[in-house]
């Protein structure tokens, strides 16, 4: 199909519709931004964290 086997959105995506169909590539791609959204949620939470430290208040006040 001429399509790079490495990337997945607008590659594998579209020759894995063809051949499983397209519910099966929609699940996977909803799996993939929960996982994205997660992955930013727990940085952030760990940022935030992070921040309200007393070392980090510490490390502000000098």
């Amino acid at each position: 199909m001429g399509l790079d086997p490495d990337l997945w959105f607008g590659n594998v995506e579209n020759a894995a519709a063809e051949i499983v169909g397209r519910e099966t590539v929609q699940y996977v791609s909803n799996i993939y931004k929960y996982y994205v959204a997660y992955e930013l949620l727990a940085e952030h939470a760990k940022e935030t964290s992070a921040a309200k430290s007393p070392a980090a208040a510490d490390a502000s006040a000098q």
